[in-house]
């Protein structure tokens, strides 16, 4: 297998164990990413905590368990205890067939995920979005380290179930090119758009802007998951690739970072059944 699946309800983590699809060479420097990502749990936070055990990588604080990584002050992961209303929503989806395979764990959400970005960039981040992706994404302010931040909304099948991708401002964040220099930061994400016409549309605006991209290392591989590099391909396989998160209006790169952007109509969507009935 070249990766570990980890479900969290409707989201889902990829872990590489092979670079590329073709080659198949092994991972020799993990990939990290450099910001935070919040999770929702079905079980107590306690729990999980008296499971753990005493280590200096866990702790609770504010109801919540914070999880370090090896070497850093700042926790990079969160995880608190899922809203009834939440659990409520996943329970009623996975009854009706919706999630990945191997079903939904303990774990049922990720609300929230940060990275952080270059001060000044937020702006170009939350344009490019906007802009090119035809997201709801905005520029508010912040406290405590971070002086704004790029927020995007996305929606779920009930307000219980929104998350958001933040982008915030920060004196140490990595360059914004640090994907394209550094294999650790070499991550990607993927998200889902509103419709197959809102997909061709980005896609349309994407490819206008110079900013549709193959990754070579999916080459080979089921085309589902590849990269597109004609609308034709990417309307055939339900996604394409983008790394330049570049504001459209000044030119301005906000931060490099591969996005898969899809189509519900991808063979991936989580919510393929609860669309179909609805």
């Amino acid at each position: 297998s070249r990766q570990l699946h980890v479900n969290m309800g409707l989201s889902q983590v990829h872990m590489p164990f092979k670079l590329s699809v073709a080659l198949n060479e092994p991972v020799t420097v993990p990939q990290r990413w450099a910001g935070c990502m919040e999770l929702w749990s079905s079980e107590s936070v306690q729990a999980i905590a008296e499971r753990l055990g005493d280590d200096d990588a866990f702790f609770l604080s504010e109801g919540a368990l914070h999880v370090r990584s090896p070497g850093d002050d700042k926790p990079s992961i969160i995880i608190r205890e899922a809203p009834a209303a939440a659990l409520h929503s996943l329970a009623s989806l996975e009854r009706a067939g919706c999630g990945h395979a191997g079903g939904m764990g303990r774990l049922v959400s990720m609300p929230r995920l940060v990275h952080p970005c270059r001060p000044g960039c937020a702006s170009h981040i939350a344009s490019f979005y906007a802009q090119v992706l035809g997201c709801t994404a905005r520029v508010e302010p912040r406290q405590e380290g971070a002086s704004r931040a790029a927020v995007v909304d996305f929606s779920g099948v009930s307000p219980s179930l929104m998350q958001t991708l933040e982008y915030e401002e920060l004196d140490d964040a990595p360059a914004a090119t640090a994907y394209d220099t550094d294999e650790a930061s070499r991550y990607h994400i993927a998200l889902y758009l509103q419709s197959h016409e809102a997909f061709e549309a980005a896609y349309h605006r994407a490819q206008t802007a110079g900013l549709v991209w193959v990754n070579p290392r999916f080459q080979g591989g089921p085309p589902e998951f590849a990269s597109a590099a004609t609308w034709e391909e990417a309307d055939a396989c339900r996604q394409f690739r983008v790394k330049d998160l570049v504001d459209p209006s000044s030119g301005c790169l906000g931060l490099v970072l591969e996005h898969e952007i899809r189509s519900p109509l991808h063979k991936c969507f989580p919510l393929a059944r609860w669309a179909n009935c609805s």
